[in-house]
């Protein structure tokens, strides 16, 4: 039992796969824009000066829908994609009920339901966001669901992402998958030593981490 992996192991072989992925042209341009974006919203945030129930309302929503893109890329450089979009849609959620509570000023609306027993919003409720703001609406609300569909529930679509090819070979994904042809949607997210899927210690055969072959 000592060669088995320890969940300390997972752990550096994820901070393995963001170390290496992170060398990618194209997942540098990506976090450079995320980068970016996340630098407005935080300036944004630090230098506003509004009566307290805006202030407290905007801070709230803007750092929920801040701290869940942070998280969803962190977990998308270790190559996890399901559960990176299942953090995603939190921010899809929350920056939806934001905007219209800045368009309509229900600032006190928001820190009340926020504030309440029912663990849930009512006025603020994401469909109905969604329902009232038309066009944008539409495009939210079909991108929550595509999001749903591979992330949050165990649908078949996320069942798919559980296993992948790499050169002809079949591996299970268990926390940071290596899938070159899936580079665009995965920010290119591999995990090698010396060129080759790494082995977890113990396993045996060639299938390298989590080795499956169905």
């Amino acid at each position: 039992m000592n060669d088995e992996p320890t969940i300390q192991d997972f752990f550096g072989f994820q901070d393995e796969a963001l170390k290496y992925n992170s060398d990618s042209i194209l997942v540098q341009k990506r976090l450079s824009f995320i980068s970016d974006a996340l630098q407005i919203c935080w300036a944004v945030l630090t230098s506003m000066q509004f009566e307290e129930n805006k202030q407290t309302a905007i801070r709230v929503l803007g750092v929920d829908a801040i701290s869940n893109i942070i998280t969803g890329t962190r977990i998308a450089l270790w190559g996890n994609l399901p559960d990176s979009v299942a953090v995603l849609r939190c921010a899809l959620e929350t920056a939806a009920i934001l905007g219209v509570m800045i368009d309509e000023r229900k600032y006190e609306t928001a820190n009340n339901e926020v504030a309440g027993k029912t663990g849930k919003f009512s006025e603020l409720a994401f469909q109905d966001v969604v329902r009232q703001s038309d066009d944008l609406g539409k495009r939210m609300s079909s991108t929550w669901g595509r999001l749903s569909n591979i992330g949050p529930h165990s649908t078949p679509v996320r069942m798919k992402h559980a296993s992948y090819d790499f050169n002809g070979t079949r591996f299970d994904r268990i926390g940071y998958p290596e899938q070159p042809r899936d580079s665009a949607r995965r920010i290119r997210l591999h995990v090698f030593r010396d060129g080759q899927p790494r082995k977890l210690a113990g396993r045996t055969g060639t299938c390298g981490p989590g080795a499956s072959n169905q």
